[in-house]
């Protein structure tokens, strides 16, 4: 072959190769979406403070916190006075602002 024929020969091959990754990369992406559906119902911004996962803050999720708390499983996340520490004034905390915020009494 001479230059310019091995040089076309190339190029038409390099975007052949191109061209295939394309379509397997579409296919990929079309598979996955088709095995993996997602709705916008499935998608749910978890709280970090909604320790026991129902969706909602409550007195039960500082309930929870107080019992990690208790057996030392608690997370350093759960640190809502952010003093370092993860202990029973957290669980107050988050206890209080529950109560703040559903309009009962505040300290």
């Amino acid at each position: 072959m001479q230059g310019w024929h091995r040089r076309r020969w190339y190029i038409g091959l390099a975007s052949s190769a191109v061209a295939a990754c394309l379509i397997l990369g579409i296919g990929m992406v079309t598979w996955h979406r088709a095995e993996h559906p997602t709705s916008v119902a499935q998608v749910q911004i978890m709280n970090p403070h909604d320790l026991n996962a129902d969706g909602q803050v409550d007195i039960v999720d500082a309930l929870v916190l107080a019992k990690r708390v208790q057996r030392h499983e608690a997370r350093p996340e759960n640190d809502l006075n952010h003093d370092g520490l993860v202990t029973a004034s957290d669980a107050d905390e988050l206890a209080s602002t529950i109560v703040r915020l559903q309009g009962g009494v505040s300290r």
